[in-house]
């Protein structure tokens, strides 16, 4: 990679910006706190390293099929996140059968494979600064978990606010959750923009 400088940018930005990952991390864990809701944030951190390692196995194949499978994906991911977005928007902190649910390994990972922002992120990286300047497999592979690990850092940051505020979130319940449900909202519409 010649200049490493806007690999890291995109990285920083991509990770850190409000995204399904990041929001629903501090959610559940201004709801039940940072320790709980761990597993989550750890299932996100492999379902991403198994999809960054999946696009970064079949690059060269999925820049050719991607644009067939584009819009898929979008309405696919769309419809999750605008769910996740309403069940964020009108939760109540006091059910902990629905939270202690949503705050687990399986769910973290499972969002992954239908989290369009991690999959495009991830093909952008890797077909654009990685792929065209390394070709061995042990390098690719540094590259897949530097990105997870950045993304699961984010997340876990995430986390650690809405657990450092989860008493401010808890006081200004309705209005935390709803703020929160449209910034998933619209990180969902602007997958068609």
């Amino acid at each position: 990679m010649p200049n490493p400088i806007p690999f890291i940018t995109i990285l920083l930005i991509s990770t850190l910006t409000p995204g399904p990952n990041n929001i629903l991390s501090m959610s559940r864990a201004a709801q039940v706190g940072f320790r709980q809701s761990f597993r989550l944030n750890l299932g996100m951190y492999f379902g991403f390293l198994v999809i960054n390692a999946l696009l970064a196995a079949f690059n060269f194949y999925l820049v050719a099929v991607l644009p067939i499978f584009k819009p898929i994906l979008q309405v696919a991911g769309a419809a999750y996140i605008l769910w996740l977005a309403w069940t964020i928007a009108f939760s109540n902190s006091h059910k902990p059968a629905k939270t202690s649910r949503a705050s687990t390994f399986w769910m973290g990972f499972a969002l992954q494979f239908i989290n369009p922002k991690v999959i495009i992120f991830g093909l952008t990286l890797l077909a654009t600064f990685i792929t065209p300047y390394y070709s061995n497999p042990l390098t690719i592979l540094s590259f897949v978990v530097l990105i997870a690990t950045a993304g699961f850092l984010a997340t876990c940051a995430w986390g650690l606010f809405g657990s450092l505020f989860s008493k401010l979130f808890l006081t200004h319940e309705k209005v935390m959750n709803r703020i929160l449900g449209l910034l998933l909202a619209g990180s969902a519409l602007s997958l068609f923009l």
